[in-house]
């Protein structure tokens, strides 16, 4: 027995090294944007209290600091996503063991996982989802011994397991839900119910007592996550708007091929087994999918925000540990084949990508001699410029003088539903919104454009009505300047 457990230790371990050789020769300048852009000062300056998500900060900053001499901080919390994300490879590959497969199966289940488009997405971008997979995954081990054998200690250890990686992402908190639902389906009739009720009520009360202990190990941090957390998701409007999209893009896509095999995965295992993992895995989705509804499909401005799949990535870890005793192990290795494809062809969209650097310098020198706003165009720009500011705290007031034409869209989106393109170019006047006046970019007036609508008339029409519209030549960094007339 102990043998057994030494072995599959081992191989796991092996897979996980492999995939963190893979992840580190596959990491791109690509960044997951707007998160990234406020949580690199923080993790620099070890401002770390960050409710929604208590423990992600300081388990990133712990991981940074590990890695120091390892390239700078944005590199290091690169390398952080893919280490984490090859942990969680090794852990997926025990679980489906623990589940019963054999060795070939958990360790092709677990390659299926770690191909899929969003591990590999997260795996080699510097972001928090990357982070989490470690505790998701080890979550999920502790679901799958609770199946195996439920009782109350077994339940108490998925709670907490649970209530740990909820304290890494807020998502964490349905692995809860996830649990009870299998482990009440597997086990209805089969045990006495007082035991059932017993270990489901023990999972709730252990998963909640880690998130009313988790402020106790954050320093600053005052009142429970989970309040920061409804008050997130409350603000955010009910609505259908790019539902087709959200599905394709947080679902279908991602997750490809395990999002469309979980179904056959359970008519195969058959019987008690295959009706608990279809019953629990057609609920999870659905949950999952209203939760990205609810945040990401607004009536104002459709499907615009998107996470690529991060959400779901604990539910891609259930399917590989259900195929992985459910399927055969040529059919495994077509899953894995299938995601590497899906993979290679996410990756090869993104892999040309660089930050701007010319223009970062050239905008750097023109913002340290001039007292404006800097509208840049896309991320390229914005990025380039970004990583020259936010290492350095004496230039954060700069830093905060640069505004991505992404998040102007957005606010302005959000703020109002019916733009008025007078409305929207009133925006950079410096008696408004600012005391500086705007320098906007040759590709932010491009991107406007392509926008259409209210933006295109913004630039074509009122910009040049509203203001005189100064050229803008330093290197790299073309543009306008807006003088009010």
């Amino acid at each position: 027995m102990r043998s057994t457990i030494v072995v599959d230790l081992a191989l796991a371990c092996g897979a996980g090294l492999l995939a963190a050789l893979c992840y580190a020769a596959l990491r791109t300048e690509l960044s997951h944007e707007y998160d990234l852009y406020w949580m690199l000062p923080r993790l620099r300056d070890g401002d770390l209290v960050y409710p929604r998500h208590p423990l992600a900060l300081p388990f990133a900053h712990a991981l940074t600091e590990m890695l120091d001499g390892h390239g700078t901080l944005l590199e290091r919390l690169r390398l952080a996503n893919g280490l984490c994300a090859a942990v969680a490879v090794g852990v997926v590959s025990l679980a489906a063991r623990r589940r019963g497969a054999d060795r070939a199966r958990a360790l092709l289940a677990a390659a299926a996982f770690g191909l899929l488009p969003a591990a590999v997405r997260f795996a080699t971008v510097a972001e928090l989802h990357g982070l989490f997979l470690p505790f998701a995954a080890a979550a999920l081990w502790c679901v799958v011994g609770l199946l195996r054998r439920p009782g109350l200690a077994t339940a108490a250890v998925t709670g907490v397991a649970c209530g740990v990686s909820a304290a890494v992402h807020a998502t964490g908190h349905l692995l809860v839900g996830v649990a009870l639902a299998w482990l009440v389906s597997t086990w209805w009739g089969r045990i006495p119910a007082k035991l059932l009720v017993s270990a489901a009520a023990v999972l709730l009360m252990s998963a909640a007592l880690v998130t009313v202990a988790v402020p106790l190990f954050v320093s600053g941090m005052e009142g429970a996550p989970v309040n920061d957390q409804l008050d997130f998701v409350a603000e955010h409007p009910w609505a259908v708007d790019g539902l087709a999209a959200l599905l394709f893009g947080e679902y279908l896509w991602p997750l490809l091929p395990l999002s469309l095999v979980w179904p056959l995965a359970a008519l195969r295992l058959g019987g008690r087994a295959g009706w608990a993992a279809a019953v629990t895995l057609a609920g999870s989705f659905v949950v999952y999918l209203v939760g990205c509804a609810k945040l990401f499909c607004w009536p104002t401005h459709g499907y615009l925000l998107h996470e690529f799949g991060a959400y779901l990535m604990p539910l891609g870890m259930v399917v590989a540990s259900v195929a992985a005793t459910a399927l055969r192990p040529r059919s495994l290795a077509a899953c894995a084949l299938v995601a590497a494809i899906a993979s290679g062809f996410d990756y090869g969209q993104n892999v040309g990508y660089a930050p701007d650097r010319a223009f970062g310098a050239a905008a750097h020198r023109y913002l340290e001699g001039h007292d404006v706003r800097l509208l840049a165009g896309d991320r390229a720009e914005f990025e380039g410029l970004y990583e020259r500011l936010y290492e350095v705290p004496a230039l954060d007031a700069l830093r905060d003088r640069v505004i991505p034409l992404a998040s102007f869209v957005y606010e302005a989106r959000r703020l109002k539903a019916e733009l008025k393109p007078d409305e929207l170019a009133l925006w950079f006047h410096p008696g408004i919104s600012s005391p500086r006046p705007t320098v906007i970019t040759e590709r932010a007036r491009e991107q406007l454009r392509v926008l259409g609508g209210a933006f295109r008339e913004c630039d074509e029409v009122w910009l040049p009505r509203i203001f005189a519209l100064e050229a803008v030549e330093v290197g790299a960094l073309r543009g306008v300047l807006l003088r009010p007339r």
